[in-house]
């Protein structure tokens, strides 16, 4: 099984925290649903059935240092021959509750100093930021793999679809054209990228159509309109023209999916010559 990236910082955290502290025992547990501990990671294995009592809900907010294990902790928290404890949170930046780190001594330690246990709650800090950038990029690269799969079922189906469809960013560029669009225009899908798809628009509507496609950028709003378009064989084709905006999950503006309706041999219009 391979260990969670938070794994692997949790067992160089409680390392580091035994040797800089000369703790026998050094723990960090990682939380899960309501703050109890799912993993953890460090020395002194046989005490952990002891620190299993340890109250979390005592540090997560602060860092806590404990002279006399068996006077300041509640009752019903057994350490055994534990004589000192001191712990700090690890927490994020917004507050949310990544795990604890504790260390703690068989022999008295009243040489520990706030000086040390703010030694301590650095040292969790800055765990817990390593541990945030991973999660973070975790989660970027789970999402950018849903955006992925999203975008092939989306261009499978616009590939089945009669609808000539352009998917363009925000920038106005094209992406993609579907197989439909492909087959109308006769082109390679090299010369519909960027600015190419609109090369098909008739003169006389192209500047028209642009402005229209602009200004629809700047608002991120919906627009249509009907417009000659040129086929393969050289026959202009009175098209409908549907541009519906797209939006990311924070809602910013990523671009248009454009829908092309042939109207030409339902319209009365004829179609366009050159």
């Amino acid at each position: 099984m391979l260990m969670r990236p938070e794994g692997v910082e949790l067992r160089r955290l409680a390392e580091l925290a035994g040797r800089w502290f000369h703790a026998p025992v050094a723990y960090a547990a990682m939380l899960g649903h309501r703050d109890r501990v799912m993993s953890r990671f460090g020395s002194g294995d046989s005490y952990w059935r002891y620190l299993r009592t340890f109250p979390l809900s005592l540090v997560l907010s602060a860092p806590m240092v404990v002279r006399d294990a068996r006077k300041g902790l509640p009752e019903g928290t057994d350490l055994e021959d534990l004589q000192f404890l001191a712990s700090a949170p690890i927490n994020t930046y917004c507050g949310q509750h990544l795990g604890v780190l504790v260390i703690a001594d068989r022999a008295a330690r009243p040489e520990f100093s706030q000086r040390d246990l703010d030694a301590l709650a650095e040292l969790a800090d800055v765990m817990a930021d390593r541990i945030e950038l991973r999660m973070l990029a975790a989660q970027v690269l789970e999402y950018e793999a849903l955006c992925d799969e999203a975008e092939e079922r989306f261009r499978r189906t616009a590939n089945c679809a009669l609808e000539l469809i352009v998917c363009n960013q925000a920038d106005g560029s094209c992406e993609f054209v579907n197989n439909a669009w492909l087959k109308f225009t006769g082109r390679p899908i090299q010369g519909e990228l960027g600015d190419g798809w609109q090369q098909g628009v008739h003169h006389d509507y192209r500047e028209r159509f642009l402005s229209l496609y602009w200004e629809a950028l700047q608002t991120s709003q919906h627009f249509s309109l009907r417009l000659p378009l040129l086929r393969h064989d050289g026959v202009y084709r009175w098209m409908h023209v549907n541009g519906t905006p797209r939006f990311l999950k924070d809602a910013t503006f990523a671009g248009f999916v454009v829908y092309l309706t042939d109207l030409s041999d339902y319209s009365e219009e004829a179609a366009v010559g050159q």
